[in-house]
């Protein structure tokens, strides 16, 4: 019997571990790099090396009568855009942060640790990291990256085991993925022409949103902003509703989403959304409440109105939300918890039917490996700050493991469920931190310069997971791969934004985008740092979000109203436009399906494959041709 289900797990799942999926990632990784690192320092934005790089491999592989197979597909759709030059951009940010005269005049300058950017005036000048005085800033960053992905690995299969095994959640957008793998590698003749078409009228739709700006921006024309990433309209209900948020996301894959999830979780995230972003907004406008009240005015664009009103008034209340939409499914659904535990303890435990890998670690492995990357940190980081406290102690030790589990734990489900992730919110330890500091005696700008691991993305591993066990690809191969891929990444990142800042001083006109917001950024910084723009959590408001949420949870579940209180978290930390293309492409879903019946269910993901594809494509071969056009009239000096 063992011997039986061994060889059915064997024929089921494949290696990704191969040296066609190698040579695809290295090629990925090593061409598109420099230009993800130019489109960043150009304009902000990034390209989507995965599906190009998909798609060239899988046909020259096909052209050799060997097509990629799904596990290979799949691992080289997912990390051949992987990368990690945001994180040496971000040392050449620190010298221009320790150098600013901003940084100066708030007082912060003399309190910038050399551990985390070398405070000698030559490494800025010389525009190197190949200097002694780089080894402990970069060293440090490097162990905590290390500890953040050991931390995060370990949670993602914790995870896995309670929500994709288990509980069997459909993980939407991870479906989408893996139907286009299915369709380009099978290539089934109805499948492939639903996907194609699909995919061509999102190319069409993508140039016409994209291509006229850049065309004319490239050319040295004036050109219109294009309603990216989304149209707003605002403006029309706020002479109505001051304060209140509506627009249109133009970008196709909300739309996607909208008929993938299924459509009661679509109109719970729709009203979520419209609970923050219409409804409570123009309370707290038009009642005076909080100071979003005050720094309101007609016109005030979408995301200026997102970042206000969170920062004042909802990231508490967001907070209280997520706790809600987290603990009580658990507490409902206590039995599927305790099974996954069981599966990772060794325990009998029924696993979900076309799940066919074990446990990779044990649970007290996972635990072990977790608690140690998360511990670790958070006494590195202790030691760093001599006479700090034995409460700051605490405090790090509360977000590094109490609040990253419980996150994960969110999150994992709002992923499972909606396909969209619940941000954290980015103030809460910053708020804790400055609670803290406000306390001492003498001031501890210092602390601001490093946090421990806070592991919130296991959630994000764990939909890897599931998108694996769609096409059959094994977790062993997988990060058998992604690990030896990892030092790769790191040292091409390093060399190509070496190459960058030889190239040119950092910010400077041959960077826009470090021109343009760097300065905007070292404001944002000091003004976090000394507490002028720190606003605590109301507790009330907290916990009323909380208790409201589990209410809504239980009167669903006791009247078996479609009320989805993850839907609704999720909602609640979405821009209006986003949720509101998301019903459209719901209703647009039910109008199929009403139409076409079962010939929808089955098509659905493949156009949603295509419109991705389409999309992605376009995109990336604008990028491109932009960075080179911007590129070209630095060549003679």
């Amino acid at each position: 019997m063992t011997t039986k289900m061994a060889e059915t797990e064997k024929s089921l799942l494949k290696s990704g571990f191969t040296w066609r999926a190698l040579t695809g990632l290295l090629y990925g990784i090593l061409v598109f790099q420099p230009a993800m690192i130019w489109m960043n320092l150009s304009t902000g934005g990034t390209i989507s090396a995965a599906w190009v790089t998909f798609i060239i491999f899988m046909e020259i592989t096909r052209l050799t009568g060997k097509p990629l197979t799904k596990a290979e597909s799949v691992v080289i759709l997912n990390l051949a855009g992987m990368s990690y030059f945001a994180t040496f951009l971000d040392f050449i940010y620190r010298e221009y942060f320790a150098r600013s005269e901003i940084t100066s005049g708030f007082g912060i300058t003399k309190y910038i640790p050399g551990w985390w950017v070398p405070l000698d005036e030559s490494t800025w000048l010389s525009r190197t990291f190949f200097q002694p005085s780089w080894l402990i800033p970069i060293g440090l960053t490097l162990l905590f990256i290390l500890f953040q992905l050991v931390a995060n690995l370990a949670l993602g299969l914790l995870m896995r085991e309670i929500y994709v095994v288990q509980e069997k959640l459909p993980f939407p957008m991870q479906q989408v993925g893996a139907e286009g793998i299915s369709i380009l590698v099978q290539r089934e003749e109805r499948g492939m022409d639903v996907f194609v078409i699909s995919a061509g009228f999102a190319s069409l739709y993508a140039l016409i949103l994209y291509a006229p700006t850049l065309l004319l921006r490239t050319l040295g024309y004036p050109a219109p902003a294009a309603p990216i990433p989304w149209a707003d309209l605002s403006t029309g209900i706020q002479s109505v509703l001051p304060g209140a948020s509506f627009g249109i996301a133009t970008d196709l894959l909300f739309f996607v989403g909208g008929f993938i999830i299924p459509f009661t979780v679509v109109v719970n995230i729709f009203i979520g959304s419209a609970i923050i972003g219409i409804i409570g907004n123009y309370v707290l406008v038009s009642r005076g409440i909080t100071q979003f009240a005050n720094e309101y005015y007609y016109g005030m664009p979408i995301s200026q109105m997102m970042y206000r009103s969170h920062l004042y008034a909802w990231a508490g209340p967001l907070v209280g939300v997520a706790i809600a939409a987290g603990i009580f499914p658990i507490i409902h659904r206590y039995k599927l918890f305790m099974q996954g535990i069981k599966s990772l303890t060794g325990g009998r435990a029924t696993r979900a039917e076309g799940t066919h890998e074990k446990p990779i670690l044990s649970l007290p492995v996972l635990l072990a490996v977790w608690l140690g990357a998360s511990l670790a940190s958070v006494f590195v980081v202790y030691y760093l700050f001599p006479g700090i406290g034995v409460a700051f102690l605490i405090l790090m030790l509360a977000f590094s493991i109490g609040w990253s589990l419980f996150w994960v734990l969110v999150n994992s489900r709002a992923l499972g469920i909606t396909g969209i992730e619940i941000t954290p919110p980015g103030t809460l330890l910053p708020i804790a931190k400055y609670s803290y500091i406000s306390m001492l005696p003498q001031a501890r700008y210092d602390v601001w310069f490093i946090d421990p691991v806070i592991s919130t993305g296991g959630a994000s591993w764990c939909a890897t997971f599931k998108f694996l066990d769609l096409v059959g690809c094994t977790v062993k191969s997988y990060l058998k791969t992604y690990f030896l891929m990892l030092p790769i990444t790191l040292i091409s990142a390093f060399l190509y934004v070496q190459i960058f800042w030889w190239m040119a001083p950092m910010p400077s006109v041959s960077y826009p985008n470090t021109s343009n917001y760097w300065n905007l950024n070292v404001v944002n910084q000091n003004l976090w740092m000394t507490g002028k723009i720190f606003t605590a959590f109301d507790t009330l408001w907290t916990v009323s979000a909380f208790i409201i949420t589990g209410a809504a949870y239980f009167v669903g579940v006791i009247t078996r109203l479609p009320v989805s209180v993850i839907g609704l978290a999720a909602g609640a930390n979405t821009a209006i436009p986003v949720a509101f293309t998301m019903l459209i492409g719901g209703i647009f879903g039910q109008i199929m399906n009403k139409r076409f019946g079962k010939t929808w269910g089955q098509s659905r993901m493949a156009v949603a494959a295509g419109i991705s594809l389409g999309s992605s494509i376009v995109i990336t071969v604008l990028s491109t041709a932009g960075m080179l056009a911007k590129s070209l009239w630095a060549i003679p000096y």
